[in-house]
């Protein structure tokens, strides 16, 4: 009996953000919403999507850059094959790339007279820069 590898291939997904958005960070005329993947999983993964001007920023070529009033952004494409792998728009800077169960986003200040998170989720907020 001859026994035959397989070849490798990877299973590549689209990512499909659904529901509203865990985080949300503002910025002037820009809006950056982040979904979370397995959230709260070690297989954790972020979708993000720009807004500029209440437009939804269209998808880039994978890796385009774009300056952000959050600073440069990178477009990381819309599929992955690996779930904590980042897709859409986000932060070049993937030390800024963070799981949700940090308290806090690099680029997330709380509201003024806020020190926790709204209960909806959503934080506004300015890059650390």
């Amino acid at each position: 009996m001859f026994l035959t590898a397989l070849p490798s291939v990877a299973l590549e997904r689209e990512a499909k953000p659904d529901g509203p958005p865990d985080r949300v960070l503002k910025k002037g005329d820009w809006e950056f919403r982040v979904f979370y993947r397995a959230k709260g999983s070690r297989s954790e993964g972020q979708h993000g999507v720009l807004i500029h001007k209440g437009n939804v920023v269209p998808p880039g070529k994978k890796d385009e850059e774009l300056a952000t009033a959050f600073g440069i952004m990178v477009y990381y494409g819309n599929t992955y094959e690996l779930p904590w792998t980042p897709t859409g728009w986000n932060f070049k800077d993937k030390a800024k790339i963070l799981s949700s169960w940090k308290k806090k986003h690099p680029a997330e200040q709380s509201p003024a007279g806020d020190s926790k998170n709204r209960a909806d989720g959503t934080v506004s907020g300015t890059p650390e820069e």
